[in-house]
Order: structure tokens, then sequence, then C-alpha cells
């Protein structure tokens, strides 16, 4: 059995023009993350010396992401537009099982899925894993 249990604190980031966090091309501003709080834990059961069961839990917030600054739009007034954008919080619970197959003590490989349960702003998802394990 694993626990990980992380939190992060985000600075900030001065933006320019067009982002990722949705400002136009005369943006001048700046954005702060959101602060993040992730739970992973994991449990693997041994059915042989090969073959294992194994499954992590996740959970993770994050707080909201604030933009602030002004939009300054070309025109004959040039006119400087303030903008203050919020994302909201968001929060997601997931699970990942897994078949672990090990050919010697050094080499296996695992198969499993993770999936993401979806949460307050954040959407479901399925995807399908693979590793290659070598232990050197």
């Amino acid at each position: 059995m694993r626990l990980n249990v992380t939190g992060t604190v985000a600075g900030h980031a001065d933006v320019d023009g067009v982002s990722v966090y949705g400002t136009g091309p005369a943006f001048h501003g700046r954005a702060r993350p959101g602060d993040n709080f992730y739970v992973d834990t994991s449990f693997e059961y041994s059915l042989t010396t090969r073959w294992v069961l194994a499954t992590d839990v996740v959970y993770s917030h994050n707080e909201s992401t604030h933009v602030t600054g002004v939009d300054q739009p070309s025109g004959p007034l040039g006119l400087s537009l303030p903008v203050r954008m919020k994302s909201g919080s968001s929060d997601t619970v997931g699970y990942a099982p897994a078949v672990e197959y090990s050919w010697t003590p050094n080499i296996g490989v695992l198969l499993g899925v993770r999936v993401l349960a979806g949460g307050h702003n954040t959407q479901r998802s399925v995807t399908p894993a693979i590793a290659i394990n070598y232990v050197h």
C-alpha cells in the first residue's frame, strides 16, 4: 500500500495577448492559477510471484484561477476595458485498476485503465494504460 498527499501553491504569471486563460490579443495583466490539493492511494495484491492485482484511488481539488488586467482594443477611442475572470474551483475522483505480470524479478508489464468519475467542473474520462516495468 502507498499513500501520496501533495499540495501546490501557485504564483502568478504576467500575460500579454492571447493565452490559455482566454485573454484576447490586446490584453495586458496577470493570471494566478489556483492552488492544488491531491491525494493518491495505491493497493497491490500478489496472486502469485508473477501476477499482481493493483488499483489506485485519487482525489484532486483545484482552487479557482484568477485573471486580472486591461483589454486595450484598437479603435478611435482607445479605451482600456478592465478584465476580471475566475475559472471556479474543481474537484475530481478517480480510480485505476490494473493487472501486472512479471516475466522475471526485473521485467514486467502492467495493463490497466484510468477512470475519472468527473466531479465539480471536471469531465468524466476513461484512459487505457500500459507500462513496461524494468528494475535494475
